[in-house]
């Protein structure tokens, strides 16, 4: 073998001896050795073995960091850190092999290290202070990233409180390493028992590679929860805004939609995201949004309406303004708005209050003025019959007039109800006595028009604070329109139910379906009206007594057309709150 060869494989089997760990010069004898080939021939066969165990143990590292990534990218969506660190922990002491391992993360505002300590216990909770016993800004002094010791004198940042399940295994530590895991988010840890086997030599050196890889993933994760947290916190913010508000790119499509938004407009998110104004404000809330995009000059406070998903009007004041980026360019246009139907149902009512009280004052003095005489005409129609024979045919005439009198007698006593309506007694009722009552009043009626009736009631129905009588009257005055509501028969349904609010409010429902016709559209507003009706006998006084009854109740009637055909009059009246506990008063 040529001399330079021989140098050249000198060199090379001093570096392999080298990095095996060998002490220099071994190689020697196997040098002088090389005169016969063969002798190559183990030498070789020890390099192959190496290098193959090299390989697999960096296979094996590889899928255990792989498995890490995977277990660091579920931390996203595991919004309590403390099942992060369980996770993590239990991760590294069964894919690591280490013996014990602690993740602990830092918490600020708190001031400590919180995590989870994964050892032949299981996993168990540690909180140690953050600022260790300098009050520096880190647990302890890691120096290059890393600290090890083997005596009990650890750091007292990470000696567990007394009494703490880790008191004792922390104090029997045979090895101990930690890692800063970087930018720090909190301390990666391993130690070994005082049984335990001792640390192979490469424990720090997995340790730290677990940590760079974990560090920025726990860091990124912590990240994508504040940020969730903040988007949250926005979205809850804005949905809890009593105004609704939509935003609306430069194209005049819609980009986002609050929780009041989408109950007015009848769209959720999802369907209302990319529509344009006119689909979903209606034409007069496109044009302000339109004449906003093109000009710039917002809307303030204009009353509009606006149309709803099923085409409905809804009166609102509206607000305008452009949407800008953190440059000042604008890039789409926001509207505010409040819903006025309640505010326009109150003025109306009030108008309609001034109106019925203007009209009860009216009817009140005719109403005493015609009475008088009626009694005076009713004596003498009367007087009159009486000096005609039984046979007479002219008794039948004056027993005519005498009906017809009763009925202006009835239409008065209606007239005086509504202008001074009885003043109720309020007492503690049980709504399904009441309509037991009523429904055996109608008994006859019932069976003379041919309707069926049914009866659906709610258990636990609550007591109410009500004037049985006068709740009675609505229940019969509520029942009796039904039955006229189906000269051809039918069925009656009177049900009772509660609902609850979350402010903690119950209101108790009754209802009368009937099977009838229904109430025409154009009448649906006038159906409560005083002297409105739409039969030729009666006098239009039942429904706006019974309204003025309910209302003094602090209850509301309403009125609704069934998808099946016939009308709904639901009686809604207020459970009385219950007595405050003791310890709330």
């Amino acid at each position: 073998m040529a001399e330079s060869n021989r140098e050249q494989i000198g060199a090379l089997l001093r570096r392999i001896e080298e990095v095996r760990g060998l002490s220099p010069g071994a190689g020697g004898p196997a040098i002088d050795a090389l005169e016969d080939p063969a002798a190559l021939v183990p030498i070789l066969r020890q390099v192959v073995d190496d290098l193959e165990r090299s390989h697999r143990r960096v296979i094996e590292i590889n899928v255990q960091l792989v498995s890490l990534r995977e277990v660091a990218s579920s931390l996203v969506s595991t919004r309590d850190p403390r099942e992060a660190a369980r996770l993590v922990a239990r991760y590294l002491r069964a894919a690591l092999g280490f013996d014990q391992v602690g993740l602990l993360l830092a918490d600020r505002e708190r001031g400590v290290l919180t995590g989870t300590w994964a050892w032949s216990g299981g996993l168990t909770t540690l909180e140690v202070p953050l600022g260790g016993a300098s009050g520096a800004t880190r647990p302890y002094d890691l120096g290059s990233a890393a600290h090890a010791t083997h005596d009990p004198a650890r750091p007292p940042s990470l000696v567990p409180p007394n009494g703490h399940p880790l008191a004792r295994v922390f104090a029997l530590h045979r090895s101990f390493e930690a890692v800063w895991l970087e930018p720090a988010v909190g301390v990666l840890a391993v130690g070994r028992g005082s049984e335990a086997a001792p640390a192979p030599p490469g424990e720090r050196a997995r340790l730290e590679t677990a940590a760079s890889t974990l560090g920025p993933m726990l860091e990124n994760a912590r990240l994508v929860h504040e940020l969730s947290r903040s988007q949250r916190f926005l979205a809850d913010v804005l949905d809890s805004m009593p105004s609704a508000l939509v935003a609306f790119g430069p194209d005049a499509r819609a980009l986002s939609l609050n929780q009041t938004a989408q109950d007015l407009l009848g769209h959720d998110e999802a369907a209302g995201w990319g529509l344009a104004a006119a689909e979903l404000l209606g034409e007069e809330g496109e044009e302000l949004i339109d004449g906003t995009l093109a000009t710039g000059q917002p809307v303030i406070r204009r009353e509009t309406v606006l149309r709803t998903a099923s085409g409905a009007a809804l009166p609102v004041r509206l607000t305008t303004s452009r949407l800008r980026d953190e440059h000042g360019h604008a890039y789409g246009a926001l509207a505010t708005f409040l819903d006025l139907t309640p505010l326009k149902a109150a003025e109306e009512r009030a108008r309609q209050m001034d109106q019925l009280a203007a009209l009860g004052r009216f009817t009140s003095s005719v109403a005493h003025e015609i009475r008088n005489p009626l009694t005076g005409i009713r004596t003498t129609v009367q007087f009159v019959g009486s000096k005609f024979k039984p046979a007479d045919p002219r008794r039948e005439d004056l027993d005519d007039v005498i009906t017809e009198l009763d009925r202006i007698e009835q239409i008065i006593t209606g007239l005086l109800m509504f202008a001074r309506p009885p003043v109720a007694r309020p007492q503690p009722v049980d709504v399904r006595q009441v309509l037991d009552r009523t429904l055996a009043l109608i008994e006859i009626q019932l069976e003379d028009a041919q309707v069926r009736l049914t009866r659906e009631d709610a258990e636990d129905l609550p007591m109410l604070d009500a004037d049985p009588d006068l709740l009675q009257q609505v229940f019969l005055n509520l029942s009796l329109n039904a039955i006229q509501a189906m000269p051809e028969g039918g069925e009656l349904h009177v049900a009772t139910g509660v609902r609850r609010y979350r402010t903690r409010r119950s209101m108790v429902d009754v209802s009368f379906r009937d099977a009838g016709v229904g109430i025409p559209r154009e009448l649906m507003e006038r159906i409560f009206d005083p002297f409105f009706t739409t039969r030729s006998v009666g006098t239009g006084l039942g429904l706006s007594i019974s309204v003025q009854i309910v209302r003094d109740a602090g209850g509301v009637l309403t009125a609704k057309n069934n998808s099946g055909g016939g009308a709904t009059m639901r009686v809604s009246l207020p459970v009385p709150p219950e007595p405050p506990e003791r310890g709330e008063e």
